[in-house]
């Protein structure tokens, strides 16, 4: 089989030409998979959290969850990224682990 087009090569990367120790083609893709499992993840965990937003009845203050508080959105959005890196260096949910299956060379 000819190699994966869509895998870079580092061998003429300019962090190889600056003196940095060239990364191997599998532990790259191993790492954007990884990160690709954790972005999934992020936005699946804030597709929820707005679900749930919507949920709420904000209009006579006594809604079901509660009222929303829009100053802790931010705090919300880091915590999903968190929660999401973490499950994704676990690979708990597969993701990266079915793409590191489908780009490596057979």
């Amino acid at each position: 089989m000819t190699p994966n087009p869509l895998l870079i090569s580092t061998a003429r990367s300019p962090l190889s030409e600056a003196g940095a120790t060239p990364v191997a083609p599998s532990a790259t893709l191993a790492a954007a998979a990884e990160q690709f499992e954790a972005i999934f993840v992020a936005q699946l965990l804030g597709e929820m959290r707005r679900a749930t937003a919507a949920l709420r009845d904000d209009r006579d203050g006594a809604g079901a969850l509660g009222q929303r508080d829009r100053t802790t959105d931010g705090l919300h959005e880091w915590a999903d990224a968190q929660v999401a890196q973490a499950l994704a260096s676990r690979r708990a949910f597969g993701i990266a682990d079915t793409i590191i299956r489908q780009m490596t060379p057979r």
